[in-house]
């Protein structure tokens, strides 16, 4: 079980990493002139943030890992295919986030701002060659890494310990803080260098999308 966490981890960690780098090279103007020692922290910053977002998107994992619906999906062998099809649904998603990312920062020179609705960004949208070449990038990238899970063979017990569970349910829980400190992992931590433009690319796509939502609200 938790091995099979782990692995589901680094397709999102990874997909996330190379996400940011999309998002920096579709926007090289805004940092081209930014120390490469602010860089290097813009992506150590951010690789926190990918295991947030990333433990978010394991959550699904460890309920299907629970002890009855567990047993049920081993036992009628559909444990590895839902596994993956969760794996793939969620990946696409955070593609799409990631997409809609780009032609935001493009219309409004922010990362889903809550000072504009879906509905403006929608009506405004004229979708530039920036946009269509980090679609065709992001769908390069979700292609390979759904022909390479799809190849993934998967083992599972039927039954775990309540041992098992609760180390797995640790591990995320940990990755979802983001720290060890006495305050979790927030749009704070993201302030890591004099560039704001790099501090704003340090965050996740869903994470940007999450905080906005928020201050909608």
């Amino acid at each position: 079980m938790i091995k099979n966490l782990l692995k589901s981890s680094l397709f999102f960690i990874g997909f996330l990493f190379l996400q940011r780098l999309l998002y920096l090279g579709s926007f090289l103007n805004q940092w081209q002139s930014a120390k490469i020692s602010d860089l290097a922290t813009c992506v150590l910053a951010g690789l926190r943030f990918d295991l947030m977002t990333a433990g978010y998107c394991l959550l699904p994992f460890l309920f299907l890992s629970i002890g009855p619906i567990r047993h049920l999906l081993v036992k009628i062998e559909l444990m590895g295919f839902i596994w993956k099809l969760l794996l793939a649904v969620i990946l696409t998603l955070t593609a799409v986030i990631g997409t809609l990312d780009i032609q935001w920062t493009i219309e409004f020179a922010d990362r889903f701002n809550s000072a504009h609705t879906m509905t403006e960004f929608i009506s405004q949208a004229e979708f530039s060659a920036t946009f269509v070449i980090n679609f065709l990038a992001e769908l390069a990238i979700l292609v390979l890494l759904i022909a390479k899970l799809w190849h993934w063979k998967i083992s599972w017990q039927p039954r775990a310990s309540i041992f098992e569970w609760a180390v797995a349910l640790f591990f995320v829980a940990m990755m979802i803080r983001g720290t060890i400190g006495p305050h979790h992992l927030d749009l704070r931590h993201a302030e890591v260098t004099e560039s704001q433009f790099l501090n704003c690319a340090a965050i996740t796509s869903p994470y940007a999308l999450d905080q906005a939502e928020r201050q909608r609200r």
